[in-house]
């Protein structure tokens, strides 16, 4: 089994574009990523998002706005790695 943070870190992989959110709507997508920020710590959290080119969740929610190609599933690729890095720190 490979590591949380070495599938975090591991962003060479193409995004798979099959992927379906985890989430239903905006609202959602903001609660799931303020959980994955309390759990995954300030720090990584930030670090995951530069990882995809955004500095907050505002800008991340501006490009699933605004339709920027793939930023719904990156949103999703990034969320599933806070979620593997938040997962490594609790145990």
């Amino acid at each position: 089994m490979v590591p949380a943070q070495s599938v975090a870190e591991n962003h060479t992989t193409p995004l798979n574009l099959e992927m379906k959110p985890p989430w239903k709507n905006m609202r959602e997508l903001v609660k799931a990523f303020e959980q994955s920020r309390e759990k995954a710590g300030e720090a990584a959290w930030l670090q995951e998002l530069g990882r995809y080119g955004w500095h907050s969740l505002q800008e991340m929610r501006n490009a699933i706005d605004n339709r920027t190609p793939h930023a719904k599933e990156k949103a999703v690729e990034c969320y599933r790695h806070l979620k593997a890095i938040g997962c490594e720190e609790v145990a």
